[in-house]
């Protein structure tokens, strides 16, 4: 298992790094049931470390931040159904 680079409250570069991985990770598993328990274990990062990355780099928390993943995600998904829906129809 690779090794993953430690919460340092000083560090902005690698703590960028750490969210941008979590951020793909949750992106990846949306479908999942994703939690306090699953973030900190996916990440290595206290909830309090977690609750500062995420207010500090994505000016909101979490679980905000996955739930408008979510939303986006389903009005996405349903856009697509309307746009080959309107293309079905013309022809």
């Amino acid at each position: 298992m690779e090794k993953k680079e430690a919460f340092n409250p000083f560090a902005e570069d690698i703590n960028k790094q750490l969210l941008d991985a979590l951020c793909i990770w949750i992106g990846s598993n949306l479908d999942s049931n994703i939690g306090w328990t699953e973030l900190v274990a996916q990440s290595n990062l206290s909830h309090t470390q977690l609750q500062y990355l995420f207010t500090r780099h994505k000016q909101t928390t979490p679980m905000t931040y996955i739930r408008k993943l979510r939303e986006d995600s389903k009005k996405t998904v349903y856009t697509e159904k309307i746009k080959y829906a309107m293309l079905s129809a013309t022809n």
